[in-house]
């Protein structure tokens, strides 16, 4: 699935590009633009076009196409 210049936005604490995507839950989460092949998470297009994010879990064999988590990667974010 092709991400566009439409679909990035920034972290406002860190400024690093993202994505904001639907949950199958219907929640919106940042995801980093950048893919990882460590990523956990698939970014596909819902029915109305919005981003839709898909967690994948653990693989053996992950697309270039996996994200990951912004919250998981935010340098500004304190993690405890």
């Amino acid at each position: 699935m092709t991400v566009t210049h439409h679909d990035i936005r920034h972290c406002q604490t860190c400024h690093q590009p993202i994505l904001w995507a639907y949950t199958t839950s219907d929640r919106k989460i940042p995801v980093n633009a950048e893919t990882d092949p460590n990523g956990s998470i698939l970014i596909t297009r819902r029915y109305d076009g919005q981003l839709l994010a898909t967690y994948t879990g653990p693989t053996t064999t992950r697309p270039p196409t996996r994200r990951r988590p912004h919250l998981a990667t935010c340098p500004t974010r304190k993690h405890t």
